[in-house]
């Protein structure tokens, strides 16, 4: 009972910071909807060139899969992403109790997951995508929240062995 109980109460823990991200980030989705539409609407350089650019994705990361028909991307974006986060739930759940960088790393990659299989499904399969990065020689694609943990989780994910690994 003992484990139950503290397998429940971690669970507690880290559900409502889960939840609060999802409500930002769709919250966020629907600001750039609300008040982007087709213009622009330019941060300045003194943001670190940071653009607000409103973007209907039909595909995954920069654009990936968008070209696909409509029944091949929701059968790839919405029935397979599920079906990979419901996996990643399941092992992120069963570390849970080693309270492991890896656990951050994977709930990071589920919520991101989450929020943008959210906006798949009330968007008709497309994820809303709203921040440009331009400055330096970096240019990036245009992103949203969800796809900041996605990144931050899947590189802490790839690092992690090899950080540790110089750390001992």
């Amino acid at each position: 009972m003992s484990t139950t109980w503290n397998r429940l109460k971690l669970l507690g823990i880290w559900i409502l910071p889960g939840i609060v991200f999802l409500i930002i980030d769709q919250y966020l989705k629907w600001l750039a909807v609300k008040f982007l539409g087709a213009q622009q609407i330019y941060f300045g350089k003194s943001l670190f060139g940071a653009t607000l650019e409103l973007h209907e994705n039909p595909g995954s990361f920069l654009s990936l899969g968008a070209q696909f028909g409509e029944s091949t991307r929701n059968v790839i974006f919405v029935v397979g992403v599920s079906i990979i986060l419901m996996v990643i739930a399941i092992i992120w759940y069963r570390g849970i109790e080693q309270r492991r960088p890896q656990s951050i790393m994977l709930f990071l990659v589920l919520l991101g997951g989450t929020g943008n299989l959210i906006d798949r499904i009330i968007n008709s399969g497309r994820v809303i995508d709203y921040i440009f990065l331009n400055f330096f020689s970096l240019n990036t694609g245009v992103f949203n929240l969800a796809d900041v943990a996605i990144t931050i989780g899947v590189t802490g994910l790839l690092l992690g062995p090899w950080i540790s690994k110089r750390a001992s």
